[in-house]
């Protein structure tokens, strides 16, 4: 997908006048991502696929949460949001590609854990994160004709999940719920969490736990 300058002028009215350069990159499964060049500065933009509806991305949630971590330097800093596209412009942050190995280091876990508190820690975000409930959304848009019929007899297994596992909302925390390593940029010895499209207030065990999975500790 092209995304014209003309259109971005329109969208962004203060960068008419400006020298604006745009070149896709490497977009992920939610979005299709850009970075944008305006005079000297650079952006990082993202927006969602034609049908990435379906996936229950809250994009008001994404911008609102990934504000907050901007604002406490654990994120690229929000500079716009176009809600009517829900088109997400953020700062542009030089870094050499995420992997698994560079977060096996003790001194890179160290980062990470430390921004992890710091985001915890944060104010709550705009909604909740339930991952149960998110299977569950995905069951019914797949319904039985596209699912193993042997999945069915776990319905109820989540339901008993539902009503054991999870905190009653004054213990949930703000979280990330996705941070495997491409959501992570190591720049300079500094970590920044990027990506915020299933972040949420949540039990933070469910993070760590995550975390764990995705980083194979």
């Amino acid at each position: 997908m092209k995304l014209s300058i003309d259109r971005l002028i329109k969208l962004i009215p203060e960068w008419k006048g400006k020298l604006i350069k745009v070149n896709p990159i490497n977009s992920g499964i939610t979005n299709i991502n850009f970075q944008v060049t305006v005079g000297k500065k650079l952006f990082f933009l993202s927006m969602p696929y034609s049908n990435s509806e379906l996936l229950n991305i809250d994009y008001g949630n994404k911008y609102y949460n990934n504000k907050i971590c901007g604002e406490i330097n654990i994120s690229p800093r929000v500079t716009h949001f176009i809600e009517s596209e829900n088109l997400l412009v953020t700062e542009f942050i030089k870094s050499k590609a995420s992997s698994l190995a560079i977060f096996q280091s003790s001194k890179e876990i160290e980062q990470l854990v430390k921004n992890i508190k710091l985001l915890h820690n944060a104010n709550p975000f705009l909604r909740n994160f339930n991952m149960l409930s998110q299977i569950s959304y995905y069951q019914n848009i797949l319904k039985k004709d596209y699912l193993p019929k042997k999945l069915f007899k776990y319905v109820n297994i989540i339901k008993t999940l539902k009503q054991k596992l999870y905190l009653p909302n004054d213990k949930l925390v703000p979280c990330h719920n996705d941070l495997l390593a491409e959501n992570i940029i190591n720049k300079d010895n500094q970590i920044f969490i990027v990506d915020f499209d299933y972040s949420g207030n949540n039990d933070p065990c469910f993070e760590l736990g995550n975390l764990s999975v995705e980083m194979e500790y």
